[in-house]
């Protein structure tokens, strides 16, 4: 009986309701074990065990309770799809974190529930994540189906944080709208208030409008930088880099409770990198090279391995025609970061050691021919494989091949 349902039943499935029906023939009505027959030899059972034993596509956990399946198959290799950025480091591995948020595509922001878009929205906030297309989209979103699930603070730090992004997208009109909302609730004496439209000011052109509001509000608020900050990045953006340098390092900008005037850089010694960083470009802009080679070198007293600092060392040196530093701080550059993402000190190492030999050849500044020539031989050499090897995958290879030559 057995062997006769195995062999011509077409499936495992009706060949074992073949032998169920069979055995259960044969035994008494009512019987438990004809019930404990019907249960184990039924199909049943086989068929719940497919489906535990069937195999589920990979998903992936984007840090806002929200799975996604990836859309081809991936390998155990590929790393899961990159999703966020630093903003959701909390609740994300480290390696994940570092991952961009504008990999969301639009079909996976609609995916997301009111609550999972509100979550998010709170992380790029709290993190201070900047992708003003999918703030935008996402609380527009939010906001278009109530408030009702929103506390009240919650929903004017919604308008604050939809103001920010219009201004970066360029919706002007949306931004004035918030703004409105803002002040209608909070007043127009709010500090936090007036610096928005301060931003708005300056958006829409009205610089000096927006120039008397900083300074007035520096000084009803001499403890905040923003004000200062903003005035800088508004004489920039003019062209006046030397009232940009005088406004941070000479100007009495604050008073303490004596009324002595105090400098910018003698109350904010805290965040001074970005100061430094800031005052070194102003000073390149108008030719000082001494002094933004002096802000660089304050800035490598406080990050001593960063490669970027050395390579921005070397290229101010070597506007100087100081080639000796220069190989010294583009070699170090490389030393500390020899990757693809460092071919801007591969390349400055392999031009000024270049720029040393056209120098020698031409008698205009003589190697020592035991040491220092040699050295500038194999540094140029180096320094060309090394470009070789950053770019062996690169569609431009052939280029940078032709340019070496």
């Amino acid at each position: 009986m057995y062997t006769v349902g195995f062999v011509g039943a077409p499936h495992p499935f009706l060949c074992v309701s073949v032998c169920t029906s069979k055995i259960v023939s044969i035994l008494p009505t009512n019987c438990h074990t004809t019930r404990f027959f019907f249960f184990f030899f039924s199909p049943f059972p086989f068929f719940l065990l497919f489906l535990a034993r069937r195999k589920k596509p990979p998903t992936y956990d984007t840090g806002t309770n929200v799975t996604l399946r990836p859309r081809t198959k991936i390998s155990k290799d590929v790393s899961p799809p990159p999703l966020f950025k630093t903003a959701v480091r909390d609740t994300m591995s480290e390696d994940a974190a570092e991952l961009l948020v504008d990999s969301l595509s639009p079909v996976d922001l609609m995916k997301l529930t009111r609550a999972q878009k509100i979550d998010l929205l709170e992380k790029m906030r709290a993190h201070g994540s900047r992708n003003p297309h999918i703030t935008y989209f996402l609380a527009t979103d939010v906001l278009s189906g109530g408030g009702g699930s929103l506390s009240a603070g919650e929903r004017y730090e919604l308008y604050e944080q939809l103001l920010i992004a219009s201004l970066h997208s360029g919706r002007l009109d949306k931004a004035r709208l918030y703004l409105n909302l803002l002040e209608k609730r909070f007043g127009r004496t709010s500090m936090r208030v007036r610096r928005l439209r301060g931003l708005c000011y300056e958006a829409e052109g009205n610089i000096a409008e927006a120039r008397t509001l900083y300074e007035l509000l520096r000084k009803e608020d001499p403890a905040t930088d923003f004000f200062v900050k903003r005035l800088v990045a508004m004489y920039k953006s003019e062209g006046k880099y030397r009232d940009a340098i005088a406004l941070l390092e000479d100007e009495e900008v604050y008073k303490d409770e004596d009324d002595k005037p105090l400098r910018y850089l003698e109350v904010h010694r805290m965040g001074v990198l970005d100061v430094y960083q800031e005052l070194s470009h102003l000073h390149y802009l108008c030719g000082s090279l001494d002094r933004a080679l002096y802000y660089v070198e304050e800035m490598q007293l406080y990050d001593p391995s960063s490669y970027l600092m050395h390579s921005r060392m070397a290229e101010l040196l070597y506007a100087k025609k100081d080639y000796e530093r220069c190989v010294i701080e583009y070699s170090q550059s490389l030393l500390l970061n020899p990757n693809a993402n460092n071919a801007r000190a591969a390349y400055g190492l392999w031009q000024v050691t270049g720029e040393q030999l056209s120098r020698h050849e031409s008698k205009t500044h003589r190697l020592d021919e035991d040491k220092e020539l040699p050295l500038a031989k194999d540094l140029h050499e180096f320094a060309a494989e090394t470009l070789r090897a950053m770019y062996a995958k690169s569609p431009a290879l052939s280029t940078l091949e032709a340019f070496l030559q």
